[in-house]
């Protein structure tokens, strides 16, 4: 075909195109090397520690010491003894040799010789090396959000082929480095679309559900996502006969508080106990860690403004930890925990409001103004924010900022905590300072302000 003229001309007449002209043996001589050496697999085994070739070592000069090197291929599926003395001439001459010498006079170490040639760094971070394998198929429903990316890893480590059910599986492809090759696989599911959530869950053996929203826009509403999906995730997974399913609530998730976000949220939990009596409900607090939408946000304002406007500034909260709840899913996930049961979860400290906010300032060792807003002027700017594609505050979180979120008394004492799981959880000292440090003024380099100078 003749060329377009959009296309830009090549240089020397298409000379640098033409393929390059190798040497082709004469008929009758093998262009194979002298011993085909299958090395695909884990290394040679020829230094002291390898097992010993039993009555190989006896047998004439071919099977010396000095000159055997085993090969193991295919995880000693086969294996090939080289002579690098021997001339072989052809393919099949040395591989029939190869395998007669090999079944006549060499023992296939077991498995328990190839542990031992393992590096120990990759024992410690394959998950099949540590963990084993694990053929639980986990699917995760909203695992692309804060919490989902870490409880995806930590799955992943403990070795659980893992399906992520999210809107846009295109945007959750960062998902898949967090595990081995294939065992995360984002997957396109509708939580509004029952064919589409019985399409995820199929084949599975465990279902969570991580769906949430923290304001409204459009079809996307508490009560689409917190009560009707939960309904119909519990519903199919029912009708699937999965016998472990697992719902991420709040904590404050009552039917007569006067928000809908919490109002939503405790009627998913109802009809998910309803459809799956043996249902694990968790009910966090306000969850932190790395790219958190609570402290990470408080230290861009402390970086931008002057001052901090602050609502509830005395409601009490109590915080966990990213890592701690994940653990307690996993805890769950193992069927170590009771069947049926809704668990309280929070860290070991509880503050209000403005004491998180001084925590924060304190780590990012800024100075700043802390405003306190009063509700009824703080409703006033909701109506105005929440128009905002993505509002600083809604009205329906402000109803919500009117009461603590902290466990409740009940929880502590019937062991329905973290402490109740075997977990003890991390406090904020330790946690905010390695990713809230980026914000101080020089940010890791920053010495601490209580430091006294001295003379060198």
């Amino acid at each position: 075909m003749p060329r377009r003229r959009l296309e830009l001309p090549r240089p020397y007449g298409h000379q640098h195109l033409k393929l390059a002209r190798l040497p082709v043996p004469p008929p009758g001589q093998s262009h194979v090397p002298k011993v085909i050496l299958y090395v695909l697999s884990i290394a040679l085994l020829a230094d002291k520690k390898s097992p010993p070739l039993n009555s190989c070592q006896q047998k004439g000069p071919l099977c010396t010491e000095e000159k055997l090197q085993y090969i193991s291929f295919n995880k000693a599926r086969s294996a090939f003894l080289v002579s690098p003395g021997e001339k072989s001439a052809t393919w099949k001459e040395s591989e029939k040799r190869a395998k007669m010498l090999i079944k006549d006079q060499i023992q296939i170490p077991q498995k328990e010789g190839r542990e031992d040639l393992m590096d120990p760094v990759m024992k410690q971070t394959d998950p099949v090396m540590k963990y084993g394998k694990n053929e639980k198929l986990v699917t995760i429903f909203g695992g692309s959000g804060f919490v989902g990316r870490h409880l995806v890893q930590r799955l992943a480590h403990q070795g659980y082929r893992i399906r992520v059910a999210v809107r846009r599986p295109e945007l959750a492809n960062y998902l898949r480095p967090l595990g081995n090759v294939g065992q995360i696989h984002p997957l396109h599911a509708n939580i509004r679309d029952p064919c589409s959530v019985a399409r995820a869950i199929e084949g599975t053996d465990v279902v969570i559900n991580l769906a949430a929203i923290l304001f409204e826009k459009g079809p996307q509403t508490f009560k689409a996502i917190h009560h009707h999906a939960a309904c119909r995730i519990a519903q199919a997974t029912l009708d699937a006969g999965i016998t472990q399913l697992i719902h991420i609530s709040a904590l404050g998730a009552e039917s007569t508080s006067p928000s809908l976000y919490a109002r939503s949220k405790a009627a998913g939990e109802k009809e998910i106990l309803h459809f799956f009596p043996e249902a694990i409900i968790f009910r966090p607090s306000l969850v932190f860690g790395p790219e958190d939408q609570v402290f990470n946000r408080f230290a861009i304002l402390a970086r931008l403004l002057p001052f901090l406007p602050l609502i509830g500034s005395k409601t009490r909260f109590q915080p966990v930890f990213v890592s701690d709840f994940t653990k307690a899913i996993a805890r769950a996930i193992e069927e170590k925990t009771n069947t049926g049961i809704i668990y309280e979860i929070g860290g070991p400290e509880v503050l209000t409001l403005r004491e998180l906010v001084e925590k924060t300032l304190s780590v990012i060792q800024r100075r700043c103004l802390i405003l306190e807003i009063p509700f009824p002027l703080a409703k006033l700017l909701a109506v105005f924010f929440q128009l905002l594609p993505r509002p600083l505050f809604t009205l329906d979180q402000i109803h919500l900022l009117k009461q603590d979120n902290i466990v409740s008394e009940t929880a502590i004492k019937q062991g329905k905590t973290l402490e109740g799981l075997g977990i003890k959880p991390c406090g904020m000292e330790t946690i905010l300072p390695s990713y809230l440090t980026r914000f101080r003024r020089t940010g890791q380099f920053e010495p601490p302000q209580n430091m006294e100078k001295k003379d060198i």
